[in-house]
C-alpha cells in the first residue's frame, strides 16, 4: 500500500490530477510556483510516479533547483528515482543539485554529491532539443501541429531531427509519412548518420519509406563525398568521411523492399552506388589488411576503372583498415578512366592515410583532372 500523502502536499491534490493529464504543467509548477520546503520534493515525486504522471528530465532538472535545504537522503532518492525511470541527463541533474547546495551553503550535501559525481561513469551531456514544455501533449492531441513544427523549426541538424522524431513516437504522437517527408526535406538533413536515425524512427513508427526518401538519403551520402571541393593548405585538412558504404546500405534496403527510385534522380550517383555495391562483394578486406600488396594488385587489374568509383573504393579500403601506400593510389589512378575530376578529395584521403604524393602522382592527377 502506498504511503499516505504528507499533509503539506494534500493541497496539491487538484494539481496532481491535472498533471496526470498534462505533465508539462508539473514542470511549470516546479519552475515558477513551488514554495514548499525541499524535504517534500522526494515524496512529491514518489506520488507523481505512483499516479503515473509522465515524468521526464525537465521535471528533475527543475526540482534540483530547490534541493539546497534538503537532506542528503532526499536528494539521493530523487537521483535514484531518475535512474530507476531510465531518464537521461542524470549528470546534469547532479550538477544542478550541487549548485543548489552550494548556494544554500549545505556543504555536507554538496561534498557528498561531488563524491558521487566523481564515482559514477561519465555520461554524455544531455542534449537540449528545441521542444518546449507541453509541445508533445499538444502534438499527441493534434499531430498536424507536429508536422508544422517539422516544416518550420529550421535550426536542427539531421541527428536532432531523428531524436525529435523519437521523442514524438515515445510520447504517443501519431506520425505519418508526411511527418517523415518533412524531416527528410528539412534544411538540416545533410548528415548521413542523421539520415540513418530518421530511417530508424520510420521503422519504429511503422512508416514505409518510398523511392523519394531513399533518393534523398543516397543523395546526401553522395554529396558528403563528392559535393564540394576541398581547399588544401599546409596546416589545415578537412578529411571527408567514407559515406559510400552508408549509401550502399540504403540501396540494399531499398532493393529488399522492392522500391524503385523516382524519375529524375541522379543517375550518376546510383551508378556509383550500384558499382561499389557489386565491388563490395568481391573485395576481400580482411585479406588485404594482412596483405596490402593484394589490394594494389586488385587496383592494377581494373582496366578502365570508372573514375567516380576510384575514390569510394579507396575510402572503403582505408575505412576497413587496409594500409594504403602511394603505390595503391598510383595504381588506382593509372587504371581509372581519364576523366577524374575529384583530385582534391583524393588528396584529402591521402592525408588521412598519411601518404605523401610525389611528382609522378601529381603529374598523373593533373593530366586526369584537366
Amino acid at each position: 500500500m502506498a504511503a499516505p500523502l504528507p499533509a503539506a502536499l494534500q493541497s496539491l491534490e487538484p494539481r496532481l490530477q491535472e498533471w496526470q493529464k498534462d505533465s508539462g504543467q508539473a514542470v511549470r509548477y516546479l519552475k515558477k510556483d513551488f514554495n514548499m520546503t525541499s524535504d517534500l520534493l522526494a515524496p512529491l515525486f514518489a506520488e507523481m510516479e505512483r499516479r503515473q504522471v509522465k515524468l521526464n528530465r525537465q521535471h528533475f532538472f527543475a526540482a534540483m533547483a530547490h534541493v539546497g535545504r534538503a537532506e542528503w537522503t532526499d536528494i539521493k532518492q530523487l537521483l535514484d528515482q531518475m535512474a530507476h525511470l531510465q531518464i537521461d541527463g542524470g549528470d546534469v541533474a547532479l550538477g544542478n543539485a550541487i549548485n543548489a547546495c552550494q548556494q544554500a551553503e549545505a556543504w555536507s550535501s554538496a561534498l557528498k554529491l561531488v563524491q558521487q559525481a566523481q564515482d559514477q561513469p561519465a555520461q554524455a551531456e544531455a542534449e537540449e532539443l528545441p521542444l518546449e514544455v507541453g509541445m508533445l501533449e499538444e502534438w499527441r492531441a493534434d499531430p498536424m501541429r507536429a508536422l508544422s513544427f517539422l516544416e518550420t523549426e529550421l535550426n536542427m541538424d539531421a541527428g536532432q531531427l531523428g531524436k525529435v522524431l523519437r521523442e514524438m513516437l515515445q510520447n504517443g504522437v501519431q506520425l505519418t509519412a508526411a511527418h517523415f517527408k518533412a524531416a527528410l526535406a528539412h534544411p538540416g538533413g545533410s548528415d548521413p548518420e542523421g539520415m540513418k536515425k530518421i530511417f530508424e524512427q520510420m521503422k519504429r513508427g511503422k512508416v514505409r519509406p518510398d523511392g523519394s526518401s531513399y533518393a534523398k538519403a543516397i543523395g546526401v551520402c553522395a554529396e558528403k563525398n563528392f559535393g564540394s571541393r576541398f581547399v588544401l593548405c599546409a596546416s589545415v585538412a578537412v578529411v571527408p568521411r567514407n559515406y559510400w558504404s552508408t549509401a550502399c546500405d540504403f540501396l540494399q534496403s531499398m532493393r529488399a523492399r522492392q522500391i524503385s527510385l523516382p524519375a529524375g534522380h541522379d543517375p550518376e550517383t546510383l551508378k556509383v552506388c550500384e558499382s561499389l555495391d557489386r565491388f563490395r562483394g568481391a573485395l576481400t578486406f580482411e585479406q588485404w589488411r594482412e596483405e596490402p600488396q593484394q589490394a594494389m594488385e586488385f587496383l592494377k587489374k581494373q582496366k578502365g576503372f570508372p573514375s567516380t568509383l576510384l575514390l569510394p573504393v579507396l575510402q572503403e579500403m582505408h575505412a576497413r583498415g587496409v594500409k594504403l601506400t602511394l603505390q595503391h593510389f598510383l595504381a588506382g589512378l593509372r587504371g581509372s578512366a581519364n576523366d577524374f575530376t575529384e583530385i582534391g578529395a583524393l588528396l584529402q584521403l591521402m592525408r588521412s592515410a598519411e601518404v605523401n604524393p610525389n611528382e609522378d602522382f601529381l603529374f598523373q592527377a593533373n593530366n586526369q583532372g584537366m
